[in-house]
């Protein structure tokens, strides 16, 4: 696969094929398109887990082959369907070869009345600071209010 700069959706293959003339024999093409992923973020993802605020759960994502080296992984949240992205935490050094990954993160305060378009983003980037890939919780989760002691 070619190490790309984002996430593509719709993606084809073909093949043409050839005899040792140069003359096409035949050629065919995927049958559905795919995705080719740079990165994927694989947990908290929308899947319908409620999370509570003050607890920890790990953060998860997959980082493919990239066309420059990761330096550096920003991680973000949003309570308001993505209007506004708050820090979590941004995770530098060396560089960051493609393997799953995972971060504990303490889900925040959202207040009396639970947040419903909740959604975490994962973004790499290379040693200029350029984005070389990033992706967002698939569906929105919800985070509710710590019980009350």
């Amino acid at each position: 696969m070619p190490a790309l700069t984002k996430n593509k959706k719709n993606c084809l293959v073909k093949v043409i094929g050839y005899d040792n003339k140069g003359k096409k024999v035949g050629s065919d093409k995927s049958d559905s398109p795919f995705t080719i992923e740079v990165v994927k973020l694989t947990s908290p993802n929308g899947d319908g887990e409620p999370l509570v605020s003050d607890t920890l759960v790990d953060i998860t994502w997959k980082a493919n082959q990239t066309k420059s080296d990761v330096t550096k992984v920003v991680l973000s949240y949003t309570t308001n369907g993505g209007t506004t992205w708050k820090p979590i935490e941004t995770l530098s050094g060396d560089t960051y070869p493609p393997d799953p990954y995972s971060r504990p993160w303490t889900v925040p305060e959202v207040g009396a009345s639970p947040k419903n378009k909740c959604k975490v983003k994962v973004v790499l980037k290379d040693a200029s600071g350029k984005v070389v890939g990033s992706d967002t919780s698939e569906a929105f989760f919800t985070i509710n209010p710590a019980p009350s002691p």
